[in-house]
């Protein structure tokens, strides 16, 4: 069984390349106006981070990371599902997650 700190960084690492094959990297990781993937992937965590509350589960992180970057909304859906929190998947609280790795037919 996997930690939840270990599923947690394999979403964001999926997030992470799928923003910098789109975007680039910027070896200067405070040049936001550079818009290169490793810049965006820091600042779309953190503001997501304020859409989130309390206590919230992958697919209410997903959706807050959607929520904040509009652009590359394709490469955040596919980072996801990738590792199964696609378009249908379910968090039953308390429960199990119920895996789905397909993405909005916008992003196929």
């Amino acid at each position: 069984m996997h930690k939840i700190g270990e599923v947690w960084a394999s979403l964001l690492f999926e997030v992470y390349w799928n923003l910098i094959d789109k975007r680039g990297f910027d070896s200067d990781a405070a040049n936001i106006a550079g818009g290169k993937g490793n810049v965006v992937m820091i600042n779309t965590l953190i503001n997501s981070f304020k859409q989130q509350g309390c206590q919230p589960s992958f697919i209410t992180a997903r959706n807050a990371m959607i929520n904040v970057n509009k652009q590359d909304t394709c490469a955040i859906w596919k980072g996801f599902a990738k590792r199964g929190l696609g378009s249908s998947a379910q968090d039953i609280t308390g429960g199990p997650i119920f895996d789905d790795f397909s993405v909005p037919s916008e992003c196929k």
